[in-house]
């Protein structure tokens, strides 16, 4: 299984927000989780590689939903994240505080999200909700379960072959240190 890498999730998120004002935990799991998957298609690895579950609203990133739960509702000035409330909307906005960090990722991770962010970014939550329920990562998965890495090529298993191939590479090494 990939590791989750809390680096590159902060400074993905810093630069969800900075990019969109709108920016709310729907919207912000669901670029992650489209950013993940772009990467995964195109190289083998999901760039925050978070695992994912099956929930109402589609697939959802267990560790990064997690952090962002834990943001303060209001700005101290010491926090690298906070929640602006937002009683027009159902959930409140997410503002960043500090400028990512743009060397955690490679040339190609960067590929990916100016990619999803390009053609998703102007997209809300619910709409982007709504277009992962036609991801058979969401339709093949059970309800609150975990997503199998594997169901993100099923939508065209053969367009993605070498990156799939790279995958199970990059899974059976990490197996096999792990063992180790």
């Amino acid at each position: 299984m990939f590791r989750f890498n809390e680096e590159k999730f902060e400074a993905l998120l810093q630069i969800i927000c900075q990019r969109f004002d709108d920016v709310d935990r729907l919207k912000a799991v669901k670029l992650l989780y489209y950013i993940d998957k772009f990467s995964l298609l195109s190289t083998g690895r999901p760039v925050l590689g978070d695992i994912y579950y099956k929930m109402d609203l589609g697939p959802v990133p267990s560790n990064s939903y997690r952090a962002m739960t834990q943001f303060p509702t209001s700005d101290d000035g010491s926090c690298k994240f906070y929640e602006k409330p937002d009683f027009s909307r159902k959930y409140n906005i997410i503002k960043a505080n500090e400028e990512p960090n743009m060397d955690v990722f490679s040339e190609k991770e960067l590929t990916s999200i100016e990619s999803v962010l390009s053609e998703f970014g102007h997209l809300s939550g619910i709409e982007l909700s709504n277009l992962s329920h036609k991801d058979c990562a969401w339709t093949r998965s059970r309800k609150n379960r975990q997503i199998d890495y594997k169901l993100f090529f099923m939508d065209d298993p053969k367009k993605n072959k070498h990156a799939y191939e790279a995958m199970l590479s990059e899974l059976e090494d990490d197996r096999f240190f792990d063992d180790l």
